[in-house]
């Protein structure tokens, strides 16, 4: 009996141990993440023919954009803000103007891609966010268009850090980039920024 019993309590924990391993989940690995750095525009903007802002400067903005492997969807080449002034009958808007192309590795549905945008000190100005609900399989431009609402604003904006933060495939799956290693490369060129900063306001394109 006490054999019987000893061969009971080991059969037992074998089969604990055994369901123990079964639900063992490997830890999710981190996304590896690196950024690019481009020349952008001059920092002058024209509002007429003989009125300009920022006039005498020599600087050009700096495009950034983060590329992430493991996404589905990658921006291609080079991105980053543009000033430019849009003159109306009465009046007229400073606006940030920023074409785009992404290329996907299979069929999506929606992405959402984000700008940072930053002063000549690396201070940030803006978090942007442009969302697409369109389906594409390949490469397809976009432009997001945002209304500056003040000339000191339109003026400081220098820099740029771009990135796919989020993407909807046709399967049903959504992607989301790893918000710590956004962060760790944003904080190359922005100093004075912390990780909340990486959620865009609650103001939609005007396109």
């Amino acid at each position: 009996m006490q054999i019987r019993a000893l061969a009971l309590v080991v059969l037992s924990f074998a089969i604990g141990t055994a369901g123990a391993q079964t639900t063992r989940t490997a830890p999710a690995l981190r996304s590896v993440l690196t950024m690019d750095r481009f020349e952008g525009t001059s920092v002058i903007t024209n509002l007429s023919d003989n009125v300009t802002l920022n006039n005498g400067s020599t600087l050009r903005r700096e495009w950034f954009v983060i590329r992430d492997d493991a996404s589905p969807v990658q921006i291609v080449g080079s991105a980053g803000v543009n000033v430019i002034y849009k003159s109306e009958r009465s009046s007229g808007q400073y606006q940030y103007r920023i074409p785009y192309q992404l290329k996907s590795k299979e069929s999506v549905t929606a992405v959402e891609v984000r700008m940072h945008v930053l002063d000549v000190f690396g201070r940030l100005l803006k978090t942007l966010s442009s969302t697409e609900v369109t389906d594409f399989s390949d490469i397809k431009g976009f432009e997001g268009i945002w209304r500056i609402w003040s000339e000191n604003e339109a003026s400081g904006a220098f820099a740029s850090v771009a990135y796919v933060a989020q993407v909807r495939t046709a399967s049903g799956r959504v992607y989301e980039a790893d918000r710590t290693a956004v962060f760790e490369q944003v904080r190359k060129v922005a100093k004075r920024i912390s990780e909340a900063d990486l959620e865009p306001e609650k103001e939609t394109p005007v396109k």
